[in-house]
Order: structure tokens, then sequence, then C-alpha cells
């Protein structure tokens, strides 16, 4: 059982009936408790979704009191819309046109859009509908990044000064970078956040560092993490696998940045060798090489970095 703020969410693995019937026993006691306190559910608000293969037991009703909890195959969580398949691509649908439409606002509202004004607004207005909790929902698909993508390849044609470029050189000239490289960026952040401990452990997704038999770190990668087991492709995507081997390539002197600033700032000098800040489809390769379960990665010591950039990471 969960709860955030007045949000309750009670889950639990199924595989027999007996299970089904464990969890409406669940539901049971979660209504005592709320009847005892005076904070009663609203049973039209519940709602049961299924996640899973579908050829476990058959979808049985769950009751609150008489009323039936209605079944939903999607329901929006926290601003994140979650589907039953975990691909979320309802959710980047609708952000996306969200977000469509507030450029559509601001084309219409501001006639006079120079570089500095569109980037504050696109910045401002525009983008975060894109990022927000974008470690939790990641497109599996190539037509979902591009679906993401074509908000900020449009919006920038909307400049009368970038009319005639193509879309790398647009985002060179405003200086914003593709939104794949972001969502990357962030993901490392998010990593570097974990390791260092700025997050609650309770809380924290499990990230397990590598270790030798005697359990002590590994020579020349003891901030390397390790991947979970995953049979599927979807479970391969997981935060916790995906970042894996991002991460792993990083050099030490990257992972070990004594702040939040000054790691963001050596990994984007780090990736500047890769050249996918501003070209997007330097950036789907450097990921779908990465994501690839034989991508084995090269590891910090086997990426040949000259010492003058060695010694820029380590100034920053």
């Amino acid at each position: 059982m969960m709860l955030f703020a007045d949000d309750t969410k009670i889950f639990s693995e199924v595989r027999n009936v007996d299970d089904q019937q464990e969890i409406q026993r669940d539901i049971n006691e979660m209504c005592d408790w709320s009847k005892k306190w005076l904070l009663k559910y609203h049973p039209g608000k519940c709602k049961h979704m299924r996640f899973g293969p579908k050829n476990n037991p058959e979808i049985i009703n769950y009751y609150i009191d008489d009323h039936k909890i209605e079944v939903t195959d999607e329901e929006k969580d926290l601003g994140v819309t979650i589907d039953e398949n975990l691909k979320f691509s309802v959710h980047i649908a609708n952000k996306s046109n969200q977000a469509n439409k507030i450029m559509g606002l601001i084309r219409r509202c501001f006639t006079y859009r120079d570089d500095n004004t569109f980037s504050q607004l696109f910045e401002s207005l525009v983008r975060p509908h894109l990022g927000y909790a974008n470690t939790v929902w990641h497109p599996s698909t190539v037509k979902d990044k591009n679906i993401i993508e074509n908000v900020q390849r449009r919006a920038t044609k909307l400049i009368a000064s970038c009319k005639g470029l193509e879309y790398e050189e647009r985002l060179k000239k405003l200086k914003l970078p593709c939104l794949l490289y972001r969502k990357l960026r962030g993901d490392m952040i998010e990593v570097y956040k974990m390791c260092n401990n700025h997050y609650d452990e309770d809380i924290n997704p499990p990230i397990s560092k590598v270790k030798d038999i005697h359990n002590r770190d590994t020579k020349g990668g003891k901030h390397n993490l390790t991947k979970s087991q995953a049979r599927t492709k979807l479970r391969s995507l997981s935060f916790r696998n995906r970042v894996v081997p991002f991460w792993n390539e990083l050099t030490n002197k990257v992972k070990e940045a004594p702040s939040i600033n000054s790691f963001e700032n050596r990994l984007d000098k780090f990736w500047e060798n890769f050249n996918i800040k501003f070209d997007f489809n330097k950036c789907l390769d450097f990921e779908r090489q990465r994501t690839d379960p034989s991508y084995v990665g090269s590891g910090p010591r086997n990426i040949e970095l000259n010492n003058e950039l060695d010694l820029e990471i380590q100034a920053l």
C-alpha cells in the first residue's frame, strides 16, 4: 500500500484466484480503516488497472462496499499517464499535443520573436511539459522519440532568422540541445544524485554497484553499475537498466564531481566527443547502440581522452 497526499494505491502480484481474493480483502480492510477515521474513499474515483501478460487468471471485479471498481487501461497519476503496457505512448502523445497547443498560443500572441525571446518562451512554457518526470516515462520506440522531438523541430521554424536552416543548425544558433540529449543528460544527473545520497535511500530505485569477489569496488571503474536480469525489452528499458551503459562509460573524473553543477559541466564536456548535443540523429544512434542488449560498453579505461581534455574536465 502506498500513500501520497490524498491518493492511495494498493498493488500485488497476482498468479491465481487466491491472490485476487487477497486483494479484495486488502480493499475491505482499507475501507474499514477509512471509515474509522472518517476519511471515506470515493468509489467513483477508484480505478483498477492490470499490468503484465493477459494469459494469467481471468480478471475479476473488485468492490468498495457494493460499488464495482471501474476497470481502466490507462490512468493519469501525478501528472503522468500510465497505460497497461507501460509504454507511455498515450502520455507522450498527450504531452506533445499540449506542448504544440502552447506553441500555437505563443505564435498568435507574440508577433515579434527573436532568438532570445523565443528561447525564453520555449524553455519556460513549452519544454517543461516534455520533460516533467521523464525518468519515469521512457519512449521505447523511435516513433515516440520523434513525436517528442518534432515539437521543438516545428517550434524553431517560427523564428525568421532560422528559416532555411537545418534543424541541427537552428539548435546551434538558439543554443538549445535536442530533447533526446536533455533526457539522457537528465538520467545521468539522477544517477549521480542517487550514488551521492541526494535522495532518501528508502525511496531510491535499487541501483547496484559492481563488486569483486571480496566485496570491494572494482579497479578502474569503482563507480560502475550493474544491470539486473531482464527477460523483456520493456524491463531492459527500465531506469535502473537503461542508465548503466551510459554511466559506466563516463570517466571517474566525471563521476567524482564534487557537486551537481560540476557534474553537469563535466558530463557536457565529456559528451562533446560524440557530437550529440544538437544532432538528433546522432543522439538517437548514440542511445540505440548503448541500449542494445549485446552492447558491452567501452568503459572509462578504453575511452581515449587526451591530457588536455582530461584536465579541462577536472577543472570544471
